[in-house]
Parts: C-alpha cells; structure tokens; sequence
C-alpha cells in the first residue's frame, strides 16, 4: 500500500516487489492511493487503509479464519 505521489518511500518499490511475488505464485495485492503522499489526508484512504492492515493482521498473525483483505462497504446511491 502506497500513495503515488509519495517521495518519501516512492511506490516503485512497492511494484517490484508485487511483481517479484507474483512471479514466486505468491498470494498478493497492491494497492495505491491516488493523490497521497507518504502520510495520508484524505480519511477515506486512512480508513481503507487501517481496515487492510487490520483484516491481514488478523489472518495472518492472529490465525483468524477471516479473509485477509475487509469486505466491501455497499454505497449508496441517492
């Protein structure tokens, strides 16, 4: 997870190493925010964001039978 104006810790690293898993058959996702720097502004990426590492941590770490990666909230449409 990254943000693509992010100078600090540019989200080419990110890629590569997306790139070098998926060609290991690894399961993994990448995911970049739009408009975000290194610390991120906009509290919808900030809630996105925790709700990842929260849901990875619980089935990776914890051994939660939970999917590691939140399900998504239906919007609705007015």
């Amino acid at each position: 997870m990254g943000g693509n104006i992010d100078w600090n810790v540019p989200i080419l690293g990110s890629e590569q190493m997306y790139q070098a898993l998926k060609r290991l058959g690894r399961t993994t996702e990448l995911v970049v925010y739009p408009d975000e720097y290194h610390e991120f502004t906009l509290p919808s990426h900030i809630k996105d964001r925790l709700e990842r590492n929260l849901a990875w941590y619980a089935h990776f770490v914890k051994g939660d039978p939970t999917p590691a990666r939140p399900q998504p909230t239906p919007r609705s449409i007015d």
